[in-house]
């Protein structure tokens, strides 16, 4: 019997492994829908082209969990301030949970922030994503008292904005 930890990797990706975000970023709209703005509706048709340009305006990582990716977060330049980093689209595989990949993932959006000299990092959670509000919080990001709804029919759900400062 093998006892070996796993081995988890998170690799930068771009344009050209356009198929693993997709496949990972759908993954989540199908497994976890109440956890994110966007629906797999609005996602499953885009075209290669479409994937690999949004590839190439936001910085992404992939987590490898012994050779299978298992986990996706991407970040960018928040629209609204231009001292902060936006995380978004953070999601693990049921394979990959328990495993710390999450905290790894955010940590390589919060090093990249750092690094191109952003003072903060933002994100937005929703209410139904209990598993993600406790996992930011212990990784120090605080609400900021800003909040917004999905749009219907998911507008029972409420997204709380949520800061790191750096």
């Amino acid at each position: 019997m093998d006892l070996t930890e796993p081995t988890l990797t998170i690799e930068a990706v771009g344009p050209k492994q356009w198929d693993r975000v997709r496949a990972l970023r759908l993954a989540s709209l199908r497994e976890d829908p109440q956890s994110f703005f966007k629906l797999l509706s609005e996602e499953i048709g885009l075209t290669e082209d479409e994937w690999r340009a949004r590839l190439a305006s936001v910085n992404t990582w992939v987590a490898v969990l012994d050779g299978v990716d298992v986990g996706v977060v991407t970040s960018s330049p928040d629209r609204e301030n231009p001292t902060a980093a936006h995380l978004s689209g953070l999601w693990v595989a049921p394979a990959g949970r328990r495993r710390r990949t999450a905290v790894a993932l955010s940590g390589a959006v919060v090093e990249r922030a750092g690094s191109e000299g952003f003072r903060r990092v933002v994100l937005w959670v929703a209410s139904a994503n209990h598993g993600a509000d406790a996992l930011y919080a212990g990784l120090g990001f605080t609400r900021t008292g800003r909040t917004d709804t999905f749009k219907p029919p998911r507008d029972l759900y409420t997204e709380w904005e949520l800061e790191l400062v750096l």
